[in-house]
């Protein structure tokens, strides 16, 4: 009697992912372009209509920046005073906060300094900090009357965040970035925002983005802001093959 033994080979893996985390890994990275560079033939050109190099107030160096930019505006008592009063303003009208605009939240002298500081974003150096909100003597309603308030007099479009609210269908345009671990269902939590983990740079949904601060942290609590004009420049003038890469079609998971 004879006896025979197959074997099935084993089916060759799909590509996957690359081995890439959220948190960066310099040592990988560095692994990634070295195998890159020897098994690929990598462009050295910029794609068509692409700058060589971009130039303007949103090119800047965090180390130099503060010699020639104050990105602090502090609000003073008599435009904390007018913001009160388009917080009463609004409040009478018994509206919900969706309908929180530059009509409904009336800023008459303000307006024209947040007008200047959108040109900052649109135009100057891409961002700036608002202080003086004296946020201990308002109810949470109406630090967000106030916060969406004024962001309506800088850009009136707002993005929407969410399509969930309390499990329903909702357009949801403001967050609330706080520590959920200890009270949401593991695994519910998709980003670290909601976590007292740390946050890799990145960029959120739509062209402007703005937080509006609560409390102080305990410990850490700080944000770090990067120039992307700069960031291309670099990209373009040592990896103009990523400039291929970041310009193409991008599948995105929503």
């Amino acid at each position: 009697m004879a006896a025979a033994t197959f074997f099935t080979p084993a089916a060759v893996a799909p590509p996957g992912q690359p081995d890439i985390a959220y948190a960066p890994d310099f040592g990988k990275y560095q692994a990634r372009v070295e195998r890159r560079q020897k098994t690929e033939t990598l462009s050295k050109q910029l794609p068509p209509g692409f700058p060589t190099e971009l130039k303007g107030d949103l090119v800047w160096d965090g180390r130099t920046l503060a010699e020639t930019y104050n990105w602090t505006y502090t609000l003073n008592a008599d435009q904390l005073a007018e913001v009160d009063r388009a917080v009463t303003h609004f409040k009478s009208l018994g509206l919900s906060l969706g309908h929180i605009s530059p009509d409904t939240f009336p800023l008459p002298t303000l307006r024209a300094e947040l007008r200047r500081l959108s040109g900052e974003l649109h135009h100057g150096h891409g961002f700036f900090v608002l202080r003086g909100l004296r946020v201990d003597e308002h109810t949470r309603e109406e630090n967000g009357i106030a916060y969406i308030g004024i962001s309506s007099h800088i850009a009136p479009v707002r993005g929407r965040q969410d399509a969930k609210f309390d499990g329903r269908p909702a357009d949801v345009v403001l967050t609330h970035i706080k520590d959920l671990s200890a009270t949401a269902q593991k695994g519910a939590i998709g980003s670290p925002a909601y976590t007292t983990d740390k946050q890799v740079f990145h960029t959120d949904s739509g062209d402007i983005v703005s937080l509006f601060a609560l409390e102080t942290a305990a410990e850490g609590g700080a944000s770090k802001l990067a120039s992307t004009w700069k960031v291309y420049n670099e990209i373009a003038r040592s990896r103009p093959d990523l400039i291929h890469t970041l310009s193409a079609n991008w599948d995105v998971e929503l």
